[in-house]
């Protein structure tokens, strides 16, 4: 799948901040393979529901842009509890969104 905007991980329980300012935020949860083994993740933050994701599905948050969920590094043992699972996405940014130096710069 062909990404025109930038590659992103967010783990469950960190918050990503895409733009210069502390808002719009983002965060995910429920980063699993499901029971049909659907690799699936829960993104959800600034005027944006919680939106459950499959691997190739998007979800658009009008004002800082598109993500499609591309992947997820599940958490393992204990840490599948409380947390811990990765989820890949590209970020397409709104046009006009100022992005963070970070997420420009790939970091």
């Amino acid at each position: 799948m062909a990404c025109n905007g930038y590659i992103i991980s967010i783990q469950e329980s960190a918050l990503f901040r895409p733009g210069k300012k502390m808002s719009p935020s983002f965060s995910v949860n429920g980063v699993r393979v499901d029971d049909d083994g659907e690799k699936v993740a829960t993104i959800n933050g600034t005027n944006l529901p919680a939106s459950k994701l499959r691997v190739g599905e998007s979800v658009t948050q009008k004002d800082a842009g598109r993500f499609t969920l591309t992947g997820i590094t599940p958490a393992s043992g204990e840490a599948k509890f409380g947390g811990g699972g990765i989820a890949h996405f590209c970020y397409e940014p709104a046009p006009g969104f100022e992005l963070s130096p970070g997420v420009a710069d790939g970091n």
